[in-house]
């Protein structure tokens, strides 16, 4: 499995690798936030909960979206491969 990060700059490209890996994990950070959330249909997509909060979107970003702590993101990545999209 691997753990692909990605900011706003280059989410599109990542996804187009992340939909290629049939176990990938999406951390959303900074604003990566603002990518159009249609494109992460049918991925596991998660953001950090205080990145959320800080730019309003806790009302906005779908459920779909996992919001999780930096320590659950730790554990997430922690024995994984990590892909940065950053």
């Amino acid at each position: 499995m691997s753990i692909y990060i990605m900011d706003k700059t280059n989410v599109e490209t990542g996804i187009s690798y992340a939909k290629m890996d049939e176990n990938a994990k999406i951390i959303l950070i900074q604003d990566g936030l603002y990518a159009p959330t249609d494109i992460f249909e049918g991925l596991k997509v998660f953001a950090f909960t205080d990145e959320v909060v800080e730019r309003g979107l806790e009302d906005i970003l779908p459920k779909s979206i996992e919001r999780i702590t930096y320590d659950e993101g730790i554990d997430i990545m922690t024995d994984e491969k990590i892909i940065s999209f950053c």
